[in-house]
């Protein structure tokens, strides 16, 4: 059986955790639009500090 896509994603996320690894989930339906696009765009900018700006 094969498991869900969700199921597979914690359990990466939890294993890059244990890692010391911080992970940044952004969810979305696709297609994406341009304004979601921006948001995700701002939420990358927010969680790695706005680097380069």
């Amino acid at each position: 059986a094969h498991k869900g896509k969700e199921e597979r994603d914690n359990e990466i996320t939890e294993m890059l955790t244990c890692m010391g690894f911080t992970v940044l989930r952004i969810m979305y339906k696709a297609p994406l639009t341009n304004k979601r696009f921006c948001e995700v765009i701002d939420e990358i900018k927010e969680f790695v500090g706005d680097v380069g700006e």
